[in-house]
């Protein structure tokens, strides 16, 4: 729960301090989006499960204003100090499934790595409602590569405390699911591979923001980071590569 007594299904209070560590949304993928849905300065976004306000500061560079929708008041916290000098964002307290805005309010609607967290029964028509009529919905998120020998090291890691570990429904077929709803009448994937440079202390710390880990794991979650410190511990001093695909899909709605 938040502060403000708002119904949630997981807490992120003890994770929001992390996500500042976590690799940002590159801008070429917001970039490419923002052409193909024609986003302009005219615009009025909402992002849902705005968390820190990674995507938020970046939909502010391209709408007239950005409404950051984020239900956890640590959460809401840092990406109010994140933000604070974005005079077009302005941040409210609710939920995905019940954003308080009024209907049409927006333009898009934009889920930044919180299209997975959400009750979709209730977060999609909620979307819908408070797009104007043929609005925009965009969920994206940062996948590591999994094919990379040191990110190999941390799942094998993980696994063997973990043996029922999930990457979790982040990594599900969006495009299938988009066009299944019957909600949409174009739906489109983008992707843009990125490589991070982090020290291994920030990459630690990203880990620990890791919700779908520390929810899996719980008791065992010290434990895993530990595990993940080792694993980066010869690569002290230095920078590590990470790789990731950032992957986004943008539906009009019908």
């Amino acid at each position: 729960m938040s502060s403000e007594g708002l119904k949630l299904a997981w807490d992120y209070s003890p994770l929001a301090k992390f996500y500042a560590k976590r690799p940002g949304y590159p801008e070429q993928i917001i970039d490419r989006i923002a052409s193909h849905i024609n986003l302009g300065q005219e615009w009025s976004v909402c992002d849902i499960g705005a968390g820190t306000g990674n995507l938020t500061s970046l939909l502010s560079e391209y709408a007239n204003s950005v409404i950051a929708v984020e239900p956890n008041s640590a959460m809401r916290a840092e990406g109010l100090r994140a933000t604070s000098s974005k005079v077009n964002v302005h941040w409210i307290a609710a939920t995905g499934e019940n954003t308080g805005l009024e209907t049409g309010a927006v333009d898009l609607a934009a889920f930044g790595s919180s299209f997975n967290v959400v009750d979709l029964s209730l977060a999609l028509p909620e979307a819908k409602r408070i797009c104007r009529p043929g609005g925009w919905l965009l969920a994206i998120w940062n996948y590591r590569d999994l094919d990379d020998p040191i990110q190999q090291k941390i799942e094998r890691a993980i696994k063997q405390l973990l043996p029922d570990y999930s990457l979790g429904s982040r990594r599900s077929n969006w495009e299938l699911f988009l066009n299944e709803t019957g909600a949409f009448s174009s739906v489109t994937e983008f992707s843009h591979k990125t490589i991070h440079r982090q020290a291994p202390d920030d990459i630690l710390e990203a880990w620990r923001s890791h919700a779908t880990l520390a929810r899996q794991a719980g008791h065992l979650f010290p434990a895993v980071l530990a595990e993940i410190e080792c694993i980066l511990a010869p690569y002290a001093g230095s920078a590590v590569s990470v790789p990731y695909t950032s992957k986004a899909w943008a539906a009009q709605f019908r």
